[in-house]
């Protein structure tokens, strides 16, 4: 899961809440923060910085029951109601190289937008 968006307090607390009901375990999780670049819309790592970008590996506790539908659609949400712009989801269940390269992308590309935006509405950092 990757989650990108202006940093607020208690955000990571409601994701850990949703994949819990969701039978989900973080297994590694890396948060960052920082600024975006005016000249390219890159994120740029920087401590105290008014975006956010976290990284959580996951794990079902049960892979039988995993619903990647609710699973998708509740972390979705919960991402947008906290404040993330961007919310990526990659499963390794079926997903080919190919296509999580690809996901992966667009994530970036979302990213930048949100970036983009950023400046639009906020001027400089």
């Amino acid at each position: 899961i990757r989650l990108f968006g202006s940093d607020q307090a208690g955000q990571l607390a409601r994701i850990a809440d949703v994949l819990a009901q969701c039978k989900m375990t973080i297994l590694n999780l890396l948060v960052t923060t920082g600024f975006g670049d005016r000249d390219t819309y890159e994120f740029l790592e920087r401590a105290g910085g008014p975006m956010s970008e976290n990284v959580i590996s996951v794990a079902a506790f049960d892979r039988a029951a995993f619903d990647e539908e609710l699973f998708r659609r509740e972390v979705t949400q919960a991402a947008r109601e906290v404040g993330y712009g961007v919310t990526s989801i990659i499963l390794d269940l079926r997903a080919s190289r190919a296509q999580e390269r690809e996901a992966l992308a667009d994530y970036y590309l979302q990213r930048k937008a949100v970036i983009k935006e950023f400046f639009a509405i906020s001027g400089d950092f």
